[in-house]
């Protein structure tokens, strides 16, 4: 085998894909975009493990998602390149234990709060995710949650993990923008207690219970997480506003966004 860094430009990358990678797995469009808005963005990462690699055959063996998202990037990027791999290699490609992006945040230093319950609260604000299944890379969840860290602590310690999934501390993390603090953390006191002062506490209460009665609304698909965020956001709307609600409806929309 023999390497060299090579700057991988978007046409080379075409055409290595549509001539050279001939037996490989499918792509992911989903990594794919997340490695090309890295690129894009200047949030690319140069690593040992960022190679390129073809077989003895000159059949691609390595980086199909890299050289699609610099093709989709548009941007040249510097790369080593391997030639001359074995084909027992295969065996050994991407075969190893990946890291956890809170793993990967917190071995690169710096960041020790975005632990993982603060990444999943993040994924559901991220206009990207939004709660769904997409790819970011750790590098674009630092980015996101260093300007949100009094937000995204302060649901987190005022709504402990056991008091509902990651949406419900999305909801009160993107609220912190738009109400009185103090109301925020007597929401939370009820919504993780149960114990309110009456009658007010019935627009917390609601919502408790119902996620109490139906355990999917804690840990379902994004359909449910996406409810569970914007039903909070009505009762703590109300809540804050002094009005005592027995029934909370899905609104159409979030209610509050974050700041620009």
């Amino acid at each position: 085998m023999h390497h060299e860094m090579m700057t991988v430009t978007p046409e080379l990358a075409i055409r290595w894909l549509e001539e050279k990678n001939n037996r490989n797995r499918s792509i992911s469009p989903k990594k794919v975009d997340a490695y090309a808005s890295d690129m894009a963005d200047g949030r690319w990462v140069a690593t040992h493990q960022n190679a390129i690699a073809f077989y003895k055959d000159v059949n691609l063996a390595d980086g199909q998602h890299r050289l699609a998202a610099i093709a989709k990037a548009g941007m040249p990027t510097e790369l080593m390149v391997w030639w001359g791999l074995d084909d027992k290699s295969a065996y050994g490609i991407d075969a190893h234990r990946m890291r956890a992006t809170h793993d990967q945040v917190r071995i690169a230093g710096g960041n020790d709060w975005i632990n993982k319950d603060v990444i999943a609260c993040a994924r559901m604000m991220m206009p990207e995710t939004r709660g769904r299944a997409g790819v970011v890379s750790p590098q674009r969840i630092v980015e996101f949650c260093v300007p949100h860290k009094e937000a995204l602590l302060f649901a987190s310690q005022n709504l402990p993990k056991n008091t509902g999934p990651a949406s419900l501390r999305a909801a009160v993390a993107i609220s912190f923008y738009h109400v009185a603090r103090r109301c925020l953390v007597d929401w939370c006191d009820v919504m993780a207690t149960g114990v309110g002062a009456v009658p007010l506490s019935k627009t917390v209460l609601t919502l408790r219970e119902r996620m109490l009665r139906e355990p999917h609304l804690r840990s379902g698909g994004g359909t449910h997480r996406e409810y569970v965020l914007k039903t909070a956001m009505r009762s703590i709307e109300a809540y804050c506003d002094g009005q005592v609600l027995t029934k909370i409806y899905e609104p159409k929309e979030r209610i509050y966004a974050l700041p620009e």
